[in-house]
């Protein structure tokens, strides 16, 4: 893998971080999601559009995921 493909992979799971760490847990619909955090983790991560939308997509997914399999987090 290249260090490109890697520094770009880093940075999305730490904007999955942020973005877990810094927004409503109850969250779990990426389009309000989007409008709350799109503009700060683009920033903050310099990650491409294309990049942050999957990045908040991820987390979204995620949480949806643990909450039917009963994950507590």
């Amino acid at each position: 893998m290249t260090k490109e493909i890697e520094a770009t992979m880093e940075m999305f799971a730490n904007a999955c971080q942020y973005l877990h760490e810094n927004s409503d847990k109850k969250l779990k619909n990426y389009v309000a999601m989007q409008a709350l955090m799109y503009g700060k983790v683009r920033e903050k991560f310099q990650l491409s559009a294309q990049t942050t939308i999957h990045s908040i997509r991820r987390v979204c997914s995620n949480r949806k995921t643990s909450i039917t399999n009963n994950i507590k987090k």
